[in-house]
């Protein structure tokens, strides 16, 4: 072969071997060759068993060609004239390693949901649609991934493998993450109805093996289980509250497989409690059946027989409607709602469509349980359901809600000072980040924490004093985690944020902790407004604080808090006394004045997060070397803040969906091209 192998065949032939072997025949050899390019236009008819192998034997025609640009220009003329190829292509051998190797790749892309024949294009893992390419969008998805990894090499993740490793980690803010539940089990639920002991449901079958049967599409399995549990948390004496229980007798007319279970809240005024009050009553004494019936009548009526009824609820039933209440403003939840194991329907457009839809899903969660052999026939499906991770006792909206703003914290800026205003704000952003400190468990001051979450809040305010309080107690339980203190605070209450942060800065972790927690607890009424009254408070709060090293951190501790303020208004965009958090960059709230944040809340915050693929992602900068880092910089704190910076790197820019091929075969099927070398300047 002659010539090296840049040369594609003709019919057969190596024209150009030829030539250089029989020079004097080279006239005769172009006739020939000409003639031989005007046959191949012509369409030929072929037989079945000539085409069955034509992709093998087109790939074939491609990889025998050594020069990568070249198998570029084959395969584009393969595919742009293949009609007219075909001919001379149904009479190329295929070779058994890519016809073999094509095969094993087939398997292990079906696995991705790509069958033989599909086409597949990706950029950094992302999935190009075919019918959406073109060079616009692939030139706006080129730009994306470039300011990603330049953000990545800005943090010195170099290395093209660990950056892919993290892109294929890329958080999700969306619909498809997990779905939360809110842990609805209390005694002011009251199920109507009870697949396992009503005698309307005895002969259904009683096996949780059923599940496993095959069953008609959109069909609702009849098993004397209580599998799917449905919570209507409503006000019997509003329009809606009537609509869902129309909806409620519906069901329970039709023996629709789920138990039915009623969560009466009064919302406004004397009748609608009066209406709560009797069906708890009657409940406790004739049972559920009778309740519902009670409420039903008493609910609909329009001859006043709802206010009478005011009269008829007992001691027992009025406490059951306050325990409701308590209950209901403890989960979180509004008024109406309709629940399925704790996941809160969207029922406003259709209940009953949205019932089966979600009874769909889990079902098919309940048979993966099933067949892994979890749970039996003597398991309480409803109690080992509403045990699982993603179930909590309060739901809240601030955090489910992934519409608010989102920060890039990757810039490494200067630190933090009072003359923040000639920066953008994604430096503003990167110089907050590199400033702040935080608290963490102590037992636990040496691991990595993913999760950094800065509790921004007015420490006069009683909203934020009690949520950095449960922030605390946050930070000292979970591991994974570290908080820190934002001021949004203007004068006089910036003189309480300014003595926050010169303890903070100025004494040792623990006792600085200990002071903030003691002068938070105190009721801001009960803070004095000057410097010297402050330190009298603090005296007499907490022991262990030096004075003297607290009085020279004073002016560096108000310039922080100036600073802060700037980051609260300019970037944040808060209001005064405004309460508001930044998870790895992502801006929750701020919060109503009626609501509040809670443990349990920065508990679901913090599995919110963790089912976003940060843990994997944190893992991955845990083990990653980063070459020319200095090892005693190499700490916890460097770690703990590259996992916040990369995480809000990954949020700040478009999500697109990403999938990581399997380990492909690339001996005889495939071919790499390097990127062209830079023109010379």
């Amino acid at each position: 072969e002659e010539g090296g192998g840049k040369e594609e065949d003709t019919e057969g032939f190596l024209f150009e071997v030829l030539k250089n072997r029989y020079p004097a025949l080279t006239p005769q050899l172009e006739d020939f060759e000409i003639h031989l390019n005007e046959a191949s236009q012509e369409l030929m008819e072929l037989k079945a068993w000539q085409i069955q192998d034509l992709g093998f034997q087109a790939a074939q025609r491609i990889m025998r060609v050594e020069d990568g640009e070249m198998k570029l220009d084959v395969m584009r003329e393969t595919v742009q004239n293949l009609p007219m190829q075909a001919r001379a292509l149904s009479r190329i051998q295929v070779s058994k390693g890519l016809r073999d190797e094509i095969h094993k790749n087939q398997k292990l892309l079906s696995s991705l949901g790509v069958r033989e024949g599909d086409t597949l294009v990706l950029l950094n893992g992302i999935i190009l649609q075919r019918d959406d390419i073109d060079i616009f969008s692939i030139l706006n998805t080129v730009r994306s991934e470039s300011r990603l990894l330049s953000g990545l090499h800005g943090l010195g993740i170099a290395d093209s493998s660990q950056q892919q490793r993290l892109l294929l980690t890329r958080l999700v803010q969306s619909s498809g993450q997990k779905q939360f539940a809110v842990d609805l089990r209390s005694d002011s639920v009251v199920f109507i109805n009870d697949l396992e002991k009503d005698k309307v449901y005895s002969h259904w079958p009683k096996s949780l093996k059923e599940f496993l049967r095959p069953a008609f599409p959109g069909t609702l399995r009849q098993v004397a289980k209580n599998v799917f549990n449905m919570v209507f948390v409503l006000d019997p004496s509003t329009t809606n509250g009537l609509f869902l229980l129309d909806y409620l007798k519906l069901f329970l007319e039709y023996l629709v497989p789920v138990r039915m279970g009623l969560l009466c809240v009064p919302s406004h005024d004397t009748s609608s409690r009066s209406l709560c009050d009797v069906f708890y009553e009657q409940a406790l004494q004739h049972g559920p059946r009778a309740a519902f019936q009670r409420l039903l009548k008493e609910a609909g009526s329009e001859d006043g027989s709802a206010a009478e009824a005011a009269s008829g609820g007992s001691v027992d039933g009025q406490e059951v409607t306050r325990k409701a209440q308590a209950f209901l403003e403890e989960a979180g939840v509004d008024l109406p709602g309709v629940f399925l194991n704790g996941v809160q329907l969207d029922w406003e457009k259709d209940v009953e469509t949205a019932l089966v839809s979600m009874v769909q899903r889990q079902t098919q969660e309940v048979q993966y349980l099933v067949f892994q052999g979890r749970v039996n026939d003597t398991v309480n499906m409803y109690d080992y359901l509403m045990n699982r991770p993603n179930v909590f006792r309060r739901l809240n909206r601030y955090i489910l809600d992934t519409s608010g703003a989102q920060l890039d914290l990757s810039t490494t800026a200067p630190h933090a000072s009072s003359l923040l205003h000639p920066l953008t704000a994604r430096e503003v952003s990167g110089a907050m980040a590199g400033s702040m400190m935080y608290f963490v468990a102590a037992e636990e001051e040496f691991d990595l924490k993913p999760l950094s979450v800065w509790v921004v809040f007015d420490p006069t305010e009683e909203q934020g004093r009690e949520a950095m309080l449960h922030a605390l107690d946050f930070a000292a339980r979970e591991p994974s985690v570290r908080v820190a203190m934002v001021f949004n605070a203007e004068p006089p209450s910036s003189l309480l944020a300014q003595l926050l942060v010169a303890l903070q800065v100025s004494q040792k972790p623990s006792t600085a902790q200990q002071a903030i927690r003691a002068l938070l607890l105190e009721p801001s009424t009960a803070t004095p407004d000057s410097m010297e009254g402050l330190l009298e408070l603090l005296a007499h709060l907490s022991e262990g604080v030096k004075v003297a090293r607290l009085k020279q951190a004073w002016d560096e501790a108000s310039d922080v808090v100036s600073t802060h303020l700037t980051f609260a208004r300019s970037i944040l965009k808060l209001h005064a006394r405004d309460t508001a958090f930044v998870s790895n960059g992502r801006v929750i709230g701020p919060l109503s004045k009626n609501d509040s944040f809670k443990l349990v809340d920065f508990q679901m915050l913090h599995a919110f997060e963790m089912s976003t693929e940060l843990k994997e992602m944190a893992e991955i900068l845990e083990e990653m070397d980063i070459p020319g880092l200095d090892p005693d910089l190499d700490t916890t704190d460097f770690r703990s803040d590259l996992a916040m910076h990369v995480a809000s790197l990954l949020r700040s820019q478009p999500h697109h969906r990403r999938i990581k091929l399997p380990d492909l075969h690339t001996e005889s099927s495939w071919f790499h091209l390097p990127p062209p070398s830079p023109s010379p300047s």
